[in-house]
């Protein structure tokens, strides 16, 4: 169906296949394999290093190229056909591929390319690409041991992987020794001495002559080039050591440990003059499920059979806890009220009243007779909790400050929290917690919203609020100036009655005094603040609102006060003067973020004419263009007038109408002053604006009405 056209680089392809898509596409000289709307799926399996791998590759019109990554390991892959291919013929790798049979296909590393071809019974074949990538391996490095030990003697220094030279000495009858010692990766090998040893194994027996003997453990990575040897000197004495070793404890003596808690024994240390230092364990068990004392018994021998002094060690175990379920008022963030304590042998744990977990630490020591136990919360934060009963149930419970080591938190009195726990739920004490301010300041004539205390207590899930009992004779619809003391009480179903709080409130016969304020703002127009007491709204001239906010502070003897905008969240200082009947000069600070800033704060940020009445308010006009114009002898001139803003009227604007000997039309030489102005329909007049036109010398004024 194609011509190959060795005279040009590309031409236009069309293909046609069975389902009668027509595709195009460029091509080189040598057609590339070219995606019909035949959709083909093939599963590719293999073994990669013992590993199983199976991979379903699918091809179709939109996907003409698969490319598939796999496993170092895997060094060939079959590939099967896994949809119904009617009507046309599969070749893979140029060999013939049916749904009853399989090809092989060996991957070298690199990526290997695989041609799929099917071929209609009519029509013409399409052509795909299979991609398979395997990397080149990747060997360890690794020629480390994890251990190390002789059949006879003992390794010194200790054992450590990054250590690779030790000695030690062996009695003078030590005719051969043995060597044990364990890779640290497997896919690595070792030697002993030259001769092959597996790892964890015991190798052949290395003997022994008297004076020192060298023996090497040879560690080669699985990458075949990397290679460490460990070396031990087995120095073999030329006659018997009759001096014992000597036993010293590691760790502390006597010990307790918790009821039920886990114990590890700390050992004991044996120094020998011939055959270094070991640890030793003693052989005898603590039971922290009983109660009482446990002596542990260290014993060591060398070598030589010299034998040392025993040596002992008490490990106490403590009582069984006295406390188990208890409760109390907590401020931990995830609480903030009552929640259950839960004390046991082993674990501290606060839960919410609907079983939440909020902590849970490890009781690691408990002694009912002193009445503390120590919580380990993580690594290395012990807190020593001591208690009290002060009455049947009732305990104080001082939780200390939590230190680094158990032994510091024995002995800390450095107090983080005192606390009340309940051992019964009907013993719990209500809380109440004031909402709202404290104290609360009202303005005279302004009603009092008692925002109430919440009560917390156990049983009590939900938000629950109390108001005051006793208003201190505080009419809440009218407040009345002077200062009051609200007290709020609450008692329980089960007679518990919480301690008592109160709020201060104080009513002051000093209100607002500023009306509504009427005022230009540069640059956005005629704009007005309507006052509702402490509060306020921006509104500008065509009724749109522009912000809000508070007066939170007020002083008219001073003329100063500090308001709070919705619209910035910022907090402002507001001082005034009256200049005259009706018209506020008012001065505002920059905004601050907090008030106490405010209160100080300069009041040059802005400086606003304001006027109490609608009918007072004066238009204020404003120059379109420039305030200067230059013009050349015989130019015409248009006048860009000026926009009048004023309250309750729309925006309009003035132009000249006697420009006084300025021909409009034919500037003559000169310099004209054009004064705009402007009254409104209640009589006030805007302050006149100028505008300078040159042409040439001379001067000519112009006044607009």
């Amino acid at each position: 169906m194609f011509k190959k056209f060795k005279t040009m680089k590309w031409i236009i392809l069309f293909l046609s296949v069975s389902a009668g898509v027509m595709l195009f596409s460029g091509c080189p000289e040598t057609l590339p394999p070219v995606a019909g709307s035949v959709s083909l799926s093939l599963s590719l399996s293999g073994n990669a290093g013992g590993e199983p791998y199976v991979k379903q590759v699918s091809f179709s019109a939109d996907t003409s190229t698969v490319e598939v990554a796999v496993n170092s390991a895997l060094s060939s892959v079959t590939v099967e056909l896994t949809s119904e291919l009617s009507g046309a013929s599969l070749s893979v790798s140029g060999q013939a591929l049916t749904s009853s049979s399989s090809i092989n296909i060996d991957l070298p590393y690199g990526t290997t390319t695989v041609a799929v071809v099917v071929t209609p019974d009519e029509g013409d074949a399409v052509s795909y690409t299979l991609k398979i990538t395997r990397p080149e391996p990747v060997y360890s490095d690794n020629a480390d041991l994890t251990a190390m030990e002789l059949s006879v003697g003992y390794l010194d220094p200790e054992f450590a992987s990054s250590v690779i030279s030790y000695e030690t000495s062996v009695p003078d009858d030590t005719e051969s020794i043995t060597v044990t010692a364990a890779l640290s990766d497997s896919a690595a090998s070792m030697s002993v001495n030259g001769s092959a040893a597996v790892s964890g194994d015991e190798s052949g027996p290395i003997a022994l002559v008297t004076g020192s003997n060298i023996i090497s453990v040879k560690v080669t990575a699985e990458d075949g080039e990397t290679v460490k040897t460990y070396t031990v000197d087995v120095e073999r004495r030329a006659e018997a050591d009759a001096v014992a070793p000597v036993l010293s404890l590691l760790g502390e003596d006597p010990m307790t440990v918790a009821y039920e808690g886990v114990f590890t024994d700390p050992g004991a240390t044996a120094v020998d003059n011939a055959d270094g230092t070991w640890t030793v364990y003693s052989a005898d068990e603590v039971d922290t499920s009983v109660a009482g004392d446990y002596v542990l018994n260290y014993d060591a021998a060398d070598l030589d059979g010299n034998a040392a002094v025993t040596v002992t060690r008490t490990v106490t175990v403590l009582e069984p806890p006295e406390l188990s379920t208890l409760y109390l008022y907590t401020g931990h963030p995830s609480v903030l009220g009552y929640g259950r304590i839960e004390v046991t042998a082993s674990l501290f744990g606060l839960y919410t009243q609907d079983d939440v977990t909020v902590f849970e630490a490890a009781v690691v020591e408990y002694d009912n007779d002193a009445n503390y136990f120590i919580a380990e919360y993580g690594a290395g934060a012990y807190q020593r909790h001591f208690w009290t009963e002060d009455s049947t149930d009732v305990y104080t419970v001082i939780s200390y400050d939590p230190v680094s080591d158990i032994s510091t938190s024995r002995t800390n009195t450095d107090i983080q929290v005192t606390e009340t726990w309940y051992a019964d739920t009907d013993k719990t004490v209500p809380r109440l917690i004031l909402q709202g301010d404290n104290p609360f300041e009202l303005t005279g004539g302004e009603s009092f919203d008692d925002p109430g205390v919440l009560v917390k207590d156990w049983g009590i899930t939900s938000d629950t609020y109390v108001y005051a009992s006793d208003l201190d004779g505080l009419e809440p619809e009218s407040a009345s100036e002077g200062e009051y003391t609200l007290t709020y009480s609450y008692t329980d179903a089960d007679g518990n009655t919480a301690a008592e709080v109160t709020r201060t409130v104080t009513v002051v016969d000093d209100p607002i005094e500023l009306p509504d304020l009427y005022f230009y703002y540069p640059g956005s127009g005629y704009m007005m603040h309507d006052m509702t007491g402490a509060d306020y709204e921006s509104i500008m001239n065509d009724s749109t609102p522009v912000g809000s906010g508070t007066f939170l502070e007020w002083d008219n003897d001073l003329n100063d006060s500090v308001a709070y905008s919705d619209y910035t969240g910022l907090f402002y200082r507001i001082t005034w003067t009256e200049p005259s009947v009706g018209i506020l000069e008012l001065s505002e600070s920059a905004g601050y973020e907090n008030i106490e800033d405010a209160r100080t704060a300069a009041v040059d940020d802005l400086v606003l004419d304001c006027y109490t009445s609608a009918g007072i308010v004066p238009p204020v006009l404003v120059l379109n263009g420039s305030d200067e114009v230059a013009l050349n002898v015989g130019d015409s001139f248009s006048d860009p007038g000026a926009a009048v803003y004023d309250w309750g009227e729309p925006d309009d604007a003035v132009t000249a109408s006697d420009y006084g000997g300025l021909n409009t039309s034919l500037a003559v030489s000169g310099t004209y002053t054009l004064t705009y102005t402007k009254s409104d329909t209640d009589g006030n007049s805007a302050a006149p604006v100028y505008r300078t036109v040159i042409v040439g010398s001379g001067t000519a004024e112009i006044i607009i009405q």
